[in-house]
């Protein structure tokens, strides 16, 4: 670390707090929509996140699996999350939504979500790997 930032370091206490007073109530602000999108969408429940930037929304009960429904997600409503399994196997069934650098969530952008989120008829049985990257282009090119 720099000497700049070790002296920013030991003056922060000291300095004015307003700032990070708005930067928690921004987070909080955008926590309360990325928890309160998932939670009414059927069969999806999201709990609150008490210190991370990002919830997990469970979507077990869907019958979707976690990538195949990021994908959809994606191709179907614009809305970007990243599949549990993208952190290890035990993440099947929950998706990773980040609110820790947006200005904020896109509002709206739930609703749209709604269809896609329906119970699947059949549930995805193929293992994450073979299924499509919500990452790779899609194969009409969009």
């Amino acid at each position: 670390m720099n000497a700049a930032t070790q002296w920013a370091g030991v003056a922060a206490p000291d300095g004015p707090q307003d700032c990070v007073t708005e930067m928690v109530a921004a987070l909080d602000r955008r926590r309360r929509l990325v928890v309160e999108g998932p939670n009414g969408l059927p069969d999806v429940s999201c709990v609150t996140p008490m210190g991370a930037f990002y919830a997990f929304p469970n979507i077990a009960p869907t019958g979707w699996t976690a990538m195949a429904l990021a994908a959809a997600l994606l191709d179907q409503a614009g809305v970007a999350v990243l599949g549990g399994p993208d952190f290890g196997l035990p993440g099947e069934g929950y998706l990773r939504l980040s609110y820790a650098n947006r200005p904020r969530p896109p509002r709206g952008r739930w609703s749209g979500a709604g269809p896609s989120f329906g119970r699947r008829t059949r549930p995805d049985t193929g293992s994450a790997r073979s299924k499509r990257s919500p990452y790779q282009a899609s194969p009409r090119g969009v």
